[in-house]
């Protein structure tokens, strides 16, 4: 399968991936607010990059919020449909931030109660950095934040580019 990944800006597209229900259900906290109320924003440093297979259909949605050039926090947000092959689209994704952008380093919060995010950044290689003791609030209890961090690893040169451009990766 080829995956092409992009740069959007479409804030209806960001929404409808985000609100899908069952996303939702997955990756909120208490403190995310109503579904419905919920608006994507653009804004400075704030970049979403979708994944789509070869037919164009959206398999994931990646959200980067870089303070630094060479550093970016980094989401992921996958469709029902890549369910139980998602570690192929994430390592897809990995590979082409370090082909194709100047970060050196991604940072991906997650919260305990997310267990399949947590194994899923491990396998693409992840790495814990800090745990963040008691800090999510969810469904009345409070979860621990665990902090991770991937580096660019040697043998990925640095972009020679500021913005990441559409380009196919083949898996």
């Amino acid at each position: 399968m080829t995956i092409l990944f992009e740069r959007t800006t479409n804030l209806d597209l960001v929404h409808e991936i985000l609100t899908d229900p069952r996303c939702w259900a997955r990756m909120v906290n208490d403190d995310a607010g109503d579904r419905v109320g919920f608006q994507a924003q653009l804004r400075p440093g704030l970049v979403y990059v979708v994944a789509r297979d070869d037919h164009g259909q959206v398999l994931a949605l990646f959200v980067l919020a870089q303070s630094y050039p060479s550093e970016a926090e980094v989401h992921f947000c996958f469709r029902p449909a890549v369910w139980g092959s998602t570690e192929d689209v994430a390592r897809a994704f990995v590979d082409w931030i370090w082909r194709e952008t100047p970060i050196d380093r991604l940072i991906g919060p997650v919260p305990g109660y997310n267990q399949l995010a947590l194994q899923l950044a491990r396998k693409v290689g992840f790495e814990p950095l800090e745990v963040v003791k008691a800090h999510v609030p969810r469904r009345g209890r409070r979860y621990d934040l665990n902090i991770l961090g991937l580096n660019r690893p040697t043998g990925f040169s640095h972009a020679q580019i500021s913005h990441p451009r559409n380009v196919p990766h083949r898996s």
